[in-house]
């Protein structure tokens, strides 16, 4: 399943969003949550019928959710949409997933696969009401970035394509180390799928996280790369840290990435923070999970913990670490989280685990639902907060 996802909130309410699922299980619908740091509590906000929440957006002072995966046999996708306290959804035609969503030059882009399969980008002057269809490469199309002041997509089966007038065209990357030979001793197999599935502008660099493969003949590890031109080409150079790099967050105008070390038993998670092109340590802890999501408010690093592919007892949490700078690199300056605690049903004071309409609404079942995982969907939690500080939150009360 897919653990909590944590993103930062609006900053009007001052709130941390979370939300959870898992589109390979086919749950839902699901709950977006807001957590007050002040009353140290969780509401939920609004329900979509949605079979999980993997990708939330700040774009100027709208919250967007793309819709991964709708409930049941629907005729179209959705954009989910946060303004001024209320929810509304735009409908998205005939997407299967909606993977990433961007405002760029007036317009908002959606990415998405279209059926059957089909990767598309879809184009609105008006805020949803009407929709431009641009086809690209590939079967499915997932994560926007910019480079420099150009504007590019990442698709399976297609690579990177870069928007180019009214119309998206191919572009040749070299993003990531050589990986070593395919299935059937062919490296140019892997160059077919050159797959982003995070990325974030730091400065004037831009980062992200990426691998490359295929479907048929599976995906190298993803890595931390900074992406540059090269004439019409797009390269990279891999920055060195440990553990699989699994999400971005700014705080303090500074791009920080979450990593996570499953070698080790407990799992070793790092936060790393940009320094120019280079990346310092800045915070290190270990859990029974994954980290799929990481922020910073009033003092601590949030973490939302998520199923890794051989399950994981603290799954479907949300940890507090308290943030000190600076911290050494070395190993034995790793913490432990001050609270591991898992999202109480509101009514009962019990974790979720029932069923309502669709499907299931377990929160943390890693051991009956082991998420699929690959270049994009290692399973786990994503969440957004407010960036500014909030009044200290008591120990021991934090859900997720």
């Amino acid at each position: 399943m897919k653990p909590p996802g944590v993103v930062e909130g609006d900053r009007a309410r001052r709130a941390i969003e979370r939300a959870d699922g898992d589109g390979t299980a086919n749950t839902g619908p699901t709950d977006i949550l807001a957590f007050d740091p002040k009353a140290a509590s969780f509401r939920v906000e609004t329900t979509i019928d949605e079979e999980a929440v993997t990708t939330f957006r700040i774009i100027g002072d709208r919250l967007f959710v793309p819709g991964i995966d709708p409930l049941g046999a629907a005729e179209n996708g959705a954009l989910h949409v946060r303004e001024r306290g209320t929810w509304r959804s735009v409908t998205v035609p005939a997407a299967v997933h909606v993977q990433d969503v961007i405002v760029w030059d007036g317009r908002l882009f959606v990415a998405l696969q279209q059926k059957p399969n089909r990767a598309v980008v879809l184009t609105s002057k008006n805020d949803g009401a009407t929709w431009r269809n641009h086809p690209i490469a590939g079967w499915r199309a997932h994560t926007f970035f910019t480079v420099d002041d150009a504007l590019y997509v990442s698709a399976f089966g297609g690579g990177v394509s870069q928007a180019h007038g009214k119309s998206f065209r191919s572009i040749q990357t070299d993003l990531g180390p050589v990986p070593p030979p395919s299935k059937d001793g062919n490296v140019d197999r892997w160059a077919e799928d050159s797959i982003v599935s995070k990325a974030a502008r730091c400065g004037a660099s831009t980062w992200v996280i990426a691998a490359v493969g295929s479907v048929a003949y599976g995906y190298t590890t993803p890595t931390l790369e900074r992406i540059r031109r090269e004439g019409a080409k797009l390269v990279s150079t891999s920055a060195s840290i440990d553990g699989r790099p699994e999400d971005f967050f700014v705080w303090n105008d500074r791009c920080h990435v979450v990593t996570n070390d499953t070698a080790d038993e407990p799992t070793t998670i790092r936060i790393y923070r940009a320094n120019d092109d280079a990346w310092d340590l800045v915070a290190e802890t270990s859990a029974r999970a994954i980290a799929r999501s990481a922020l910073r408010v009033d003092g601590h690093w949030y973490l939302g913990l998520a199923c890794d592919a051989e399950g994981g007892e603290d799954a479907g949490h949300l940890a507090r670490l308290p943030a000190a700078e600076p911290m050494s690199a070395r190993r034995d300056s790793a913490r432990s989280p001050t609270d591991v605690a898992p999202h109480a049903d509101r009514a009962t004071g019990t974790r979720r685990d029932r069923n309502r309409r669709a499907g299931s609404r377990t929160v943390a079942r890693c051991t009956e639902q082991r998420p699929h995982r690959s270049a994009t969907n290692p399973g786990g939690a994503t969440f957004t907060a407010d960036s500014r500080d909030h009044a200290s939150i008591p120990s021991g009360t934090i859900a997720a």
